[in-house]
């Protein structure tokens, strides 16, 4: 008999290699060195190095069975695979992995309570109605302050002249104050979720609408506004109680557009996208 032809007899026709989930694989020596698929855990692994059993000495091939704890149902078929595994073995779909499954659902609720209730607290622009809007409020004030100085030289007022001046300074400065708080109190919030306008001096009234929900924007600017760098924000939205919003004279109001204009621009292509 040929030497070689009894080494073939004799030689191992089976080997024997472990998977890192620990389910021992029975391999024919034509498929060493190739890709296989552990029936198991479905990861892919390229048997380098086995050890060598003969043919009838190998007994079937079968799974072994894992315990119940370390089990869980497949989703999509309701197989029972291994907790770790994160392809089902029988009908082929990729499954997550439990904490991953968790820590998506903790997530999707934070995203949810961060959607409901809204911090301003890291609002990007926090400002207010400028005071040159109120350019010729001040300067009526002082038109009859003058006008009083100089009724007050009338020769029948001027023995009042120093009462009438008084009250009508007191008057002014009370009038020009409360129009300076009036301003300082309309106040305008906006961060990357919402903009929302404060305003009201003993009494506040808040409004707010969602980025989301925009559907356009205007900047309204004359000439001399432009060189004092302020103007009025129109916003249109699909906010049933707020549908219209005007940001009044703000400065900044070139940057604070711009800056709308990104943000609505984002949250569109964000809903284009789940769309798809």
């Amino acid at each position: 008999m040929d030497i070689g032809a009894l080494a073939m007899e004799t030689s191992p026709q089976v080997y024997q290699a472990r998977c890192v989930c620990g389910h021992e694989l029975e391999i024919p020596v034509q498929r060493l060195g190739r890709h296989l698929i552990c029936p198991v855990c479905s990861r892919t692994l390229i048997p380098l190095a086995a050890t060598p059993i003969t043919a009838a000495a190998s007994p079937a091939s079968t799974p072994p069975a894992a315990p119940a704890q370390a089990q869980r149902p497949c989703p999509s078929c309701g197989e029972m695979i291994l907790r770790i595994a994160r392809k089902c073995r029988y009908c082929g779909e990729f499954v997550d992995p439990p904490a991953a499954q968790a820590a998506g659902a903790d997530s999707g609720a934070t995203e949810k309570d961060d959607a409901t209730q809204p911090n301003m607290g890291d609002a990007v622009f926090d400002v207010s109605v400028s005071q040159w809007d109120n350019f010729f409020r001040y300067l009526t004030c002082s038109i009859v302050l003058a006008v009083s100085a100089g009724a007050c030289k009338i020769p029948p007022l001027k023995a009042y002249g120093g009462i009438i001046f008084a009250v009508v300074l007191t008057v002014d400065v009370f009038a020009a104050f409360l129009i300076y708080l009036h301003s300082r109190n309309s106040r305008c919030l906006i961060n990357a979720d919402r903009v929302e306008t404060q305003s009201g001096i003993f009494t506040k009234q808040i409004d707010w609408i969602s980025i989301s929900s925009v559907l356009d924007i205007q900047l309204r600017q004359g000439f001399l506004q432009r060189l004092l760098g302020i103007g009025t924000i129109e916003i249109r939205s699909n906010d049933q109680v707020t549908p219209m919003m005007e940001i009044h004279q703000i400065p900044q109001a070139r940057k604070v557009f711009e800056y709308l204009q990104q943000q609505i621009s984002r949250r569109h292509q964000q809903g284009v996208a789940r769309l798809i």
